[in-house]
């Protein structure tokens, strides 16, 4: 599967998918600072699921689904620290 990984999910998911064998883009590594927009149009053409723990998305996607994004996919994740 193709992934992009939100710089706010930072680079342990991505790291993670690229192990299983995931094809992943991580703004964290790759382009910092890349404005959520840039960011929801790069999934939608590159044809990547993205992963992200930003609310934001949520509410951005849909918003610009019918011009930018005709169909794309956002996976929300919570991420919480387990300590043993």
């Amino acid at each position: 599967m193709r992934f992009l990984v939100d710089e706010s999910t930072g680079p342990m998911v991505a790291e993670w998918l690229r192990k299983n064998g995931h094809d992943v883009f991580s703004v964290f590594n790759e382009s910092r600072g890349m404005p959520d927009a840039d960011i929801i149009q790069k999934a939608f053409i590159d044809n990547r699921i993205l992963v992200t723990n930003d609310k934001d998305f949520g509410e951005k996607v849909p918003a610009k689904r019918s011009s930018l994004v005709p169909s794309s996919f956002v996976l929300y994740i919570v991420l919480r620290s387990i300590h043993t």
